[in-house]
């Protein structure tokens, strides 16, 4: 017990609790947990017991400390485990109060607030190198050859606001993918490979000014009409099977759950349904409001450049609102670039 070394890798996935903690300390936890039958122990890495031993691997020391010392928790360097690490950094997340982070590292079931605040750093440091080393900012979780959807949209936060002085609006970009692939993501494995903890850094790289900086552009005057879309594609039906087949899952994956207990994971609506069956992924949030036309073509260039990148050859797609549609059309209409090749929908 006092021999294994944990370090975190970046994760929280269920193995990784299970590696974290000695295989004989699983086995004597489950047994005081579900008790001795045979039986009730055959599952023995669920939740309770992987919580349990984490806190008992965690708080472990050799030697006991003399009754003068002061009571603060002080973790083993080598000893992070997965649950503290996360109990720390929901709480931080959820509150951004030190003072509650430091009361659970007391009670031994947070790492510290330093120690959480070194771990956000890292994460952040790592995807940004990550970025620099592919010369694009594309998320990891997206699979190469792919098809690959962006969406656009405005960001706004705390609109109700009186003041405004904690308002937000700027621009976020999503990346989808319709994956059915199930095996491990090379690309996200290498960005794993790498991770390491970077003690007492405080500050989080800047991101490619590639991505940062958008550059100006004034409102589009000189307009071509678009290029009209021909009889034939207008009237091919040869996608409708397809989608009949996409519509009749969704209703009997709803009248196989009609029978069975409806939880978070159950997914009965069309929205959700079609949710869970693809991958999504969001880039950096912008400042700059998706209303402006310097914006919009901002958006442009980073979805064919990240589309381009995971999977090349394929036609880049971006989907907007009612709004910046009108306005992303003046855009490919008034400029002769290779934009005016992104079909963009509404």
């Amino acid at each position: 017990m006092f021999a294994k070394s944990v370090s975190f890798t970046g994760q929280f996935d269920h193995e990784t609790q299970i590696q974290s903690v000695p295989q004989r300390l699983l086995v004597l936890v489950n047994m005081i947990i579900n008790g001795l039958n045979i039986k009730d122990q055959a599952e023995q890495s669920t939740q309770p017991v992987l919580t349990v031993a984490q806190l008992l691997m965690g708080n472990a020391y050799k030697q006991r400390r003399k009754p003068k010392e002061p009571s603060t928790q002080i973790y083993v360097k080598n000893r992070q485990m997965p649950l503290s690490i996360y109990v720390g950094m929901k709480v931080h997340s959820l509150t951004r109060k030190r003072q509650l982070v430091d009361s659970l590292h007391e009670l031994g079931l947070s790492e510290s607030y330093d120690s959480i605040m070194d771990i956000k750093t890292s994460l952040g440091n790592n995807i940004i190198n990550h970025y620099s080393n592919e010369g694009v900012v594309c998320p990891p979780q997206l699979r190469t050859g792919e098809f690959v959807v962006g969406a656009a949209d405005s960001i706004d936060h705390n609109p109700s606001s009186t003041t405004s002085i904690g308002s937000f609006h700027g621009t976020g970009i999503s990346l989808f993918q319709n994956c059915t692939v199930t095996l491990p993501n090379p690309r996200e494995k290498r960005l794993w490979e790498t991770f390491q903890i970077e003690k007492q850094v405080k500050e989080i790289r800047a991101l490619p000014s590639s991505f940062t900086e958008v550059k100006p552009l004034i409102s589009p005057t000189n307009m071509t009409a678009p290029v009209g879309l021909s009889e034939d594609t207008q009237r091919n039906t040869m996608l409708l099977p397809s989608v009949v087949r996409e519509e009749k899952e969704w209703l009997d994956h709803v009248s196989d759950h009609l029978t069975q207990e409806i939880n978070k994971e159950s997914a009965l609506s069309w929205a959700a349904f079609h949710a869970s069956k693809c991958h999504n992924s969001m880039l950096p949030l912008f400042r700059d409001e998706a209303s402006s036309f310097a914006m919009l073509r901002h958006c442009l260039v980073m979805v064919q450049a990240a589309i381009h990148h995971v999977n090349p050859g394929q036609t880049p797609v971006i989907i907007v609102d009612q709004p910046l549609f009108a306005k992303l059309k003046q855009i490919q209409c008034g400029l002769s670039s290779p934009m005016q090749q992104v079909p963009v929908k509404n």
